[in-house]
């Protein structure tokens, strides 16, 4: 099984709780994740051209799935750079 990023949990800029995952594959890039709904959370980069992409949160850990948090992303979402990401709590 391929190694899994780290979760931590920022604020967005509406002062919203969003979770931001630590890329493995690429250092030093995150994908930011805000809720949808209970335990899902989709990204934000996504959600900006159109698309859902959902990972599963349960108790500030990510639940294990098929499909790698970094795989099935829209063509355009890329990951951010760790420094530019919301506001760490």
């Amino acid at each position: 099984m391929e190694p899994v990023g780290t979760l931590s949990e920022g604020l967005s800029k509406f002062m919203n709780k969003i979770y931001i995952y630590s890329c493995v594959r690429k250092p030093g890039f995150v994908y930011e994740f805000s809720c949808r709904k209970g335990r899902l959370y989709q990204c934000c980069g996504c959600l900006r051209f159109g698309k859902t992409r959902c990972i599963t949160i349960d108790k500030d850990s990510l639940v294990a799935a098929e499909v790698h948090p970094e795989d099935g992303h829209h063509a355009e979402c890329k990951p951010i750079s760790e420094a530019g990401a919301y506001t760490h709590i």
